[in-house]
């Protein structure tokens, strides 16, 4: 029984870490994303 939850708890903390570490690429993808469109905007500009 204390195995098991022992288990349980690991595999919650390990869900909540991929969970947040998804939310934070989620997050940091629209930013690089409009950076790349900030310098093809220089680059179209230049040209």
């Amino acid at each position: 029984m204390n195995i098991k939850k022992v288990i349980f708890t690991s595999l919650l903390s390990a869900a909540f870490l991929i969970n947040s570490a998804l939310l934070c690429a989620q997050t940091n993808s629209p930013k690089s994303g409009h950076d790349a469109n900030i310098t093809g905007h220089v680059v179209d500009s230049q040209t």
